[in-house]
């Protein structure tokens, strides 16, 4: 199983990218986010869709704050898929402020 990003555009396109498998999400992202208390992020899969700009806005808030604990892991404490999860999460990133920017084009954000 994994989770993905899926945005429904007003035309209703929809657009799917897939994030993590739910091994990474359960073993390291949730726990971590649980951790540093960004809910967002820690339940990104069971949180009601995003339908705005400023909701998506602190989820990408949140999103770099797990981010930046990546790249600094406490002694002992690292991850043995690090780096992929550390590079998916920057995609995401990516992905969600372009989208972000097209908010008026955006009927709703979810991830599944």
């Amino acid at each position: 199983m994994s989770i993905g990003l899926n945005v429904l555009f007003r035309s209703g396109e929809q657009d799917y990218w897939p994030y993590l498998t739910q091994r990474h999400l359960t073993n390291f992202l949730w726990p971590l986010a649980g951790s540093l208390g960004l809910p967002r992020v820690e339940l990104m899969e069971v949180l009601p869709s995003y339908r705005d700009a400023d909701e998506l806005g602190q989820l990408i808030l949140e999103l770099k704050a797990v981010q930046a604990a990546m790249e600094r892991p406490k002694e002992g404490d690292e991850y043995e898929a690090i780096e992929h999860v550390r590079d998916r999460t920057a995609e995401l990133i990516e992905r969600l402020t372009e989208v972000a920017s097209r908010s008026a084009e955006v009927a709703e954000v979810s991830f599944f």
